[in-house]
């Protein structure tokens, strides 16, 4: 059961740390070879669905993740680093959260300024998947 959970745990994380990888490049490439105006269309359309694939892949991280902890002695016996791990998830979800609320916003309005603001926190979602990766390889290695 451990194993499965653990192979879970890795394609949920391939698939929502991913996710958050190629929307970020998806926006970059847009506004260099389409222009900003094709950002809303092309962000808010395919971008929105692959945005879902990466909340699937999210879910089954923390699911897969709470599965792992019970398999071991439970929360009490999971080290030091590990709190820091769950800490940095519970941002990614925030951040998750977050943008999403941003992209609602964003596509009820007819100016940019939504978007522009999403431009600026998309760094911190890769950023934050990396931190986490690196942490949880410290926790468990």
């Amino acid at each position: 059961m451990r194993d499965f959970l653990l192979a879970t745990h890795f394609i949920g994380l391939a698939i929502g740390a991913g996710t958050g990888v190629y929307l970020a490049a998806m926006g970059r490439w847009t506004v260099k070879h389409r222009g900003p105006p094709a950002v809303r269309d092309i962000m808010l359309g395919p971008g929105k669905a692959i945005s879902d694939v990466g909340l699937v892949g999210l879910i089954v991280l923390v699911v897969s993740g709470l599965g792992l902890v019970s398999t071991n002695a439970g929360f009490s016996a999971m080290p030091t680093l590990f709190w820091l791990k769950l800490a940095l998830v519970a941002l990614i979800l925030l951040y998750v959260f977050l943008m999403r609320r941003l992209a609602a916003q964003a596509q009820a309005e007819t100016g940019p300024a939504t978007l522009l603001r999403m431009k600026k926190f998309g760094p911190f979602g890769v950023l934050l998947a990396a931190l986490t990766v690196v942490v949880a390889v410290m926790t468990f290695h």
